[in-house]
């Protein structure tokens, strides 16, 4: 886990060089080394943060698709290694989809490019297969589908109570309330902030690729 947050930091330095230039990039890298809950995730051992290595590793290797297509099979290896280190990396998988149809539909005709969706539907199988089998045999699948589905069940009597509460639009808030108490107030008026100057960049340079990153940031968020 340690070893993820430490490779996170080197993939972001190069995700922003490629994306603005070195400066933005030692930036950002700063910013993230400094973000407590990042730090938080790689010494205490949650999935998180090998889930968020190999999802910044994915976007890397898929900007660097639209230049040299060879790319795009690295890409969905390391998003099916994000899946399979956890499922919050579907929250991701609508944002790819909008941006892929919505700026670069010549792609899914890119060989390379199916090939990477198929390597990513091959790492994630035995993810696709156990929750296919659980279905089968108990009626259900895994506890966090289980939950976001409303699928009530007696194998985790924890989750009971929780089956069918509303949770689009509840979690963004929660996350919003959380990243307020868990962050100084410096820190976070300046994740605000960058957000902000983030949005105004893409208007202003029209690049499209910086659009990816953060229609998942909102996904995930919502």
């Amino acid at each position: 886990f340690a070893l993820a947050g430490l490779g996170s930091l080197l993939v972001i330095f190069f995700l922003s060089k490629k994306l603005e230039n070195a400066a933005a990039a030692l930036i950002s890298t700063a910013a993230l080394a400094l973000n407590n809950y990042f730090i938080w995730t790689a010494r205490v051992g949650y999935q998180e943060s090998i889930l968020l290595f190999f999802l910044l590793l994915g976007l890397l290797f898929f900007y660097k698709g639209f230049r040299e297509d060879k790319y795009f099979i690295w890409s969905g290896i390391f998003f099916g290694l994000s899946f399979l280190s956890k499922y919050t990396f579907l929250g991701a998988i609508p944002a790819i989809a909008i941006y892929i149809f919505w700026r670069q539909k010549n792609i899914v005709f890119n060989k390379k490019f199916l090939l990477g969706c198929a390597l990513f539907v091959i790492v994630s199988s035995p993810v696709l297969i156990y929750n296919m089998e659980l279905y089968r045999y108990r009626g259900h699948f895994d506890v966090q589908f289980a939950d976001l589905l409303g699928q009530s069940n007696h194998d985790w009597p924890l989750l009971t109570s929780r089956v069918g509460l509303p949770t689009f639009g509840r979690n963004a808030l929660d996350i919003i309330f959380t990243l307020i108490n868990g962050y100084s107030w410096p820190y976070f008026l300046i994740f605000f902030t960058a957000i902000i100057i983030y949005i105004f960049t893409i208007y202003k340079k029209r690049n499209s690729f910086s659009l990816l990153p953060l229609l998942i940031f909102g996904s995930l968020v919502s």
